[in-house]
């Protein structure tokens, strides 16, 4: 029977750089587990910086998505955010944490669970400030790990947006 293998990461990730990284627990040596968080931060930090190509390189064809008002298509989900971006809008910041990474049998599957706090530029120009928990279920295909599922949830939502301009 192939155990399951579990790495526990906490960190911090900004739009641009990873700010810090504490020591993984439970010997981490684990190369498919260290690809996968490699693969977290870099989707979150493409994410982060509205690099949308980039972004939803790191997704296979058929991925799944679900959040907080239900399942969603990946082709609407593009559409979405570019239409923001396009608009003025995008990530202003997007911080991760508390990140566990769980291998399936054979290192070719692993589910990332992590919180997230995100601030959103909307085209008018006001902020909106999000927190919420992301799993993240990854695929081991052809020497590529991709997300097979992204699901969502918010924990808190400040739906006061800023003004521009205005002090954080």
């Amino acid at each position: 029977m192939n155990s399951t293998k579990t790495v526990l990461l906490s960190f911090v990730i900004t739009a641009v750089d990873v700010v810090g990284v504490n020591e993984p627990a439970f010997g981490a040596e684990d190369a498919a587990a260290e690809e996968v968080i490699k693969h977290v931060v870099a989707l979150n930090g493409t994410y982060g910086r509205n690099e949308l190509d980039a972004y939803f390189a790191f997704f296979s064809p058929d991925t799944t998505l679900w959040f907080d008002s239900g399942g969603a298509k990946l082709a609407d989900y593009k559409k979405d955010w570019y239409k923001l971006v396009a608009d003025g809008g995008g990530v202003v910041k997007n911080v991760i944490s508390d990140l566990h990474v769980q291998m399936g049998p054979g290192e070719t599957t692993a589910v990332a669970i992590y919180q997230v706090d995100v601030e959103t530029r909307m085209p008018d120009g006001s902020i909106t400030r999000g927190q919420g928990h992301e799993t993240d279920v990854w695929f081991l295909g052809n020497g590529q790990w991709l997300v097979a599922h992204l699901h969502w949830s918010t924990v808190l939502l400040d739906t006061v947006a800023l003004p521009p301009g205005a002090p954080e």
